[in-house]
């Protein structure tokens, strides 16, 4: 996890849905048909027109209120437009490491073989030093698949790992160790959900009621 949308005290009641959807503007009640399902939305509308929160924006806007999760997400980072000089939240996941552990069998020469060896508690990958270590640190993996982290921390985003294995099975230059490449497999300039980010909810009661803090983690996935 690399970043995060969080929406506090999430409690089941009526609010005003999001501003930048297009069928929720409205100037008077009979724009919200009751109970009609918002597309793309939270929830569905109660039949008022409500002005909006200061959190979504300018309070003299008006939208539909919705039966919903209250309220709704602001998909808002907390740090926007990519203003690197305020940091990133979790910037130093780029030192966490990941342990890659493959077999592989070739049935026709009744050999297999996997990727832990006996040093492992002492190697970390690095392509020129150690490159069949098969602990690699996510900064290696991201700039390994020509990616920049700081950049790749704000949405998210998937990535691959390779393994290649190179072997040869004669008894006189026996040799078969694997060979890891990385690539990125989202479209990084995606215009729509660009990066990889999903969502979880922890629930509690507070005064009788039930309420959620919903989170929207952004995070580096590895494949």
């Amino acid at each position: 996890m690399t970043n995060m949308i969080i929406t506090p005290d999430q409690t089941q009641g009526a609010c005003p849905e999001d501003p930048d959807l297009h069928d929720v503007r409205c100037t008077n009640d009979s724009d919200c048909k009751a109970m009609e399902p918002v597309e793309y939305g939270h929830g569905v509308k109660t039949g008022k027109c409500v002005n909006i929160s200061a959190a979504q924006g300018d309070p003299h806007k008006k939208v539909c209120e919705i039966y919903a999760w209250c309220p709704v997400e602001v998909d808002q980072l907390p740090m926007p437009h990519f203003n690197l000089t305020e940091g990133v939240p979790l910037l130093e996941t780029e030192n966490f490491t990941v342990l890659i552990k493959n077999s592989v069998q070739f049935p026709k020469f009744q050999e297999s073989g996997r990727n832990i060896h006996s040093d492992l508690k002492k190697c970390v990958y690095d392509p020129d030093k150690d490159p069949n270590c098969p602990i690699i640190k996510l900064g290696t993996i991201v700039k390994q698949a020509g990616e920049d982290y700081n950049t790749l921390a704000y949405n998210g985003g998937v990535m691959a790992i390779i393994i290649n294995w190179d072997c040869d099975f004669d008894p006189l230059s026996y040799s078969c160790q694997p060979k890891y490449s990385f690539r990125r497999l989202d479209d990084a300039e995606a215009p729509i959900a660009p990066g990889y980010n999903f969502r979880y909810a922890r629930f509690y009661e507070k005064g009788g009621n039930c309420t959620e803090p919903c989170s929207k983690p952004m995070a580096s996935a590895t494949w």
